[in-house]
């Protein structure tokens, strides 16, 4: 387990910047939102979106068109995972993603990570920040649905 404890800038769901009485809101309160932040990135982009940081994305978009079969769920367990380890945002053995069909066209995909609970984040003893969303076949996109912490028992 690791602390994944870092300060950013708090962006809403849709990729805005989130302005609180005037100023630009950071992650400060809490610092595991600055890693669902970059999970969700992460997991939601290809390679060359960004212009800054070309290299930043899953590839995920690779299994639009393909059946909704255990091999495709494999591919993009796949990808996540080696985008996610390899650009150091969780390391391999904190992270746990759990892919699960949920009709023709979409998958659940659930991304859980192992933290060291802090002062600094809201993480108890056992718990897993857990981020889910929705990964649809038909059209490029992902759907994030709300992050949460979750007890998890070994």
């Amino acid at each position: 387990m690791n602390y994944y404890d870092e300060i950013d800038l708090w962006f809403s769901s849709s990729g805005d910047y989130v302005i609180e009485g005037g100023d630009i809101k950071d992650t400060s309160e809490d610092t595991l939102r600055s890693l669902i932040q970059d999970l969700m990135t992460v997991s939601k982009s290809s390679l060359q979106d960004w212009k800054l940081l070309p290299g930043l994305g899953a590839n995920a978009d690779e299994a639009i068109g393909k059946p909704n079969t255990e091999q495709t769920a494999n591919l993009l367990h796949d990808r996540l995972r080696a985008a996610i380890v390899s650009q150091g945002i969780v390391a391999e053995e904190d992270l746990v993603i759990i892919i699960i069909p949920v009709s023709r066209q979409e998958l659940l995909v659930i991304e859980k990570v192992r933290a060291l609970p802090t002062p600094y984040n809201r993480l108890g003893q056992g718990e897993w920040l857990v981020v889910e969303f929705l990964y649809s076949y038909q059209e490029k996109g992902t759907f994030v649905l709300d992050p949460s912490i979750r007890t998890v028992y070994d």
